[in-house]
């Protein structure tokens, strides 16, 4: 090679300055990391999180956090609302969990889950909604019927003692 060939050499990181001046200096990282956790591209994340509120993680926050590979601390808020001791807790740990899911939900599924694009991220997200729509307002009913069937009972109770 001559000394008029050129190639190509990548530049250097950017150096630290040393703290103290006894320290050696050492190469600054990276704040924007070449991949997630999840194999998915860092320059997509604002997208992700340009997206919107995330019903499905609002809606059930216990399946969601299991579902995007967040096992412990969706077992944790499940186990919350199952304890007797820790049922006072669930009440602040629940919204607390549905909110920040609903605020921060696309951006955490694209940090945890493989997606090949912006637009697979939200026909996935799409079918966590539906579900989540759905297991809401089955719980919805579920609780008015008992509550009519209790008024009802209430109602034939009192017509029993009424009739005594």
């Amino acid at each position: 090679m001559d000394s008029n060939d050129s190639f190509a050499v990548p530049p250097e990181p950017p150096i630290s300055p040393a703290p103290f001046g006894g320290a050696p200096a050492r190469p600054i990282a990276s704040s924007t990391p070449d991949r997630l956790p999840s194999g998915n591209a860092p320059q997509l994340l604002h997208d992700a999180r340009n997206l919107g509120w995330n019903w499905g993680g609002f809606l059930i926050p216990y399946l969601w956090l299991i579902g995007h590979g967040r096992l412990t601390l969706g077992f944790l808020l499940l186990l919350s609302a199952c304890v007797p001791f820790f049922g006072l807790a669930h009440l602040v740990f629940y919204p607390a969990a549905a909110l920040y899911l609903g605020l921060n939900g696309y951006e955490l599924a694209w940090r945890e889950q493989p997606y090949h694009s912006i637009g697979q991220l939200q026909e996935r997200e799409r079918a966590w909604m539906l579900w989540g729509a759905a297991l809401f307002i089955m719980v919805f009913v579920i609780l008015l019927l008992a509550l009519v069937y209790l008024r009802f009972l209430a109602g034939e109770v009192d017509d029993f003692i009424q009739g005594l």
